[in-house]
């Protein structure tokens, strides 16, 4: 992420192993979705991003969720200089995700 970037973060957990699913979809900007875990090393490793693929400006990922691993998704306009309202869907089946339903990436702080 570039410094000075907009962008949300949150935590969540696999509630059970399954094929997951996130949807980001705004108004206001072009959303990125990006899904990350801590590998067995406890590197921080991608598992998947994405910035068009739910048709039109709405990002989309799937992936296979391991039930107890935890994960991060992060969210920002595709040019990462931009904010606005962003709404969230999630597999609920699979994931839980403790996000409003409407959520404002915030600016990340200058170094």
């Amino acid at each position: 992420m570039e410094d000075g970037a907009y962008y949300g973060e949150s935590t969540f957990t696999a509630t059970k192993t399954g094929m997951a699913s996130i949807e980001v979809s705004s108004t206001d900007i072009d959303p990125m979705a990006t899904v990350e875990f801590s590998g067995s090393g406890g590197e921080v490793e991608t598992l998947v991003e994405d910035d068009d693929a739910g048709g039109g400006t709405t990002a989309k990922v799937n992936f296979s969720a391991v039930a107890g691993q935890k994960y991060k998704l992060i969210t920002c306009d595709q040019v990462a200089i931009a904010t606005g309202k962003v709404t969230v869907k999630y597999s609920s089946d699979v994931l839980t995700l403790d996000l409003p339903k409407v959520w404002v990436p915030a600016k990340e702080s200058s170094k």
